[in-house]
């Protein structure tokens, strides 16, 4: 079965007998082939780059963030320590805060 994207590589070296349908086997692979397979595999790691094909792995369990910005993130519920709302008004009533007893 031909491998169509990065997340179908394996990792046993061996079972990677080509990329998408560029043959990898010896006695099978004509030097063109070599150059098309580096470009399969460039254009494979750009889509990841892109987030046209969705990073499987590495995962991560907790991250320090120490600037910078993060945008397209779903409001993060007051259970989980956020204020469930993306305006500030929103997160006042979330909160149960009264805004006219804010200095």
């Amino acid at each position: 079965m031909t491998k169509a994207n990065i997340t179908e590589y394996d990792n046993t070296a061996a079972n990677n007998t080509d990329v998408q349908d560029v043959p990898l086997g010896e006695n099978l692979m004509y030097p063109s082939h070599v150059n098309n397979a580096f470009r399969e595999i460039m254009a494979d790691l750009a889509d990841i780059n892109d987030g046209t094909v969705a990073m499987t792995s590495p995962s991560m369990s907790s991250a320090t963030i120490s600037g910078g910005t993060i945008t397209g993130i779903t409001d993060l519920a007051v259970a989980d320590g956020g204020t469930g709302a993306s305006t500030a008004a929103a997160a006042r009533d979330n909160l149960d805060v009264d805004q006219a007893a804010q200095p």
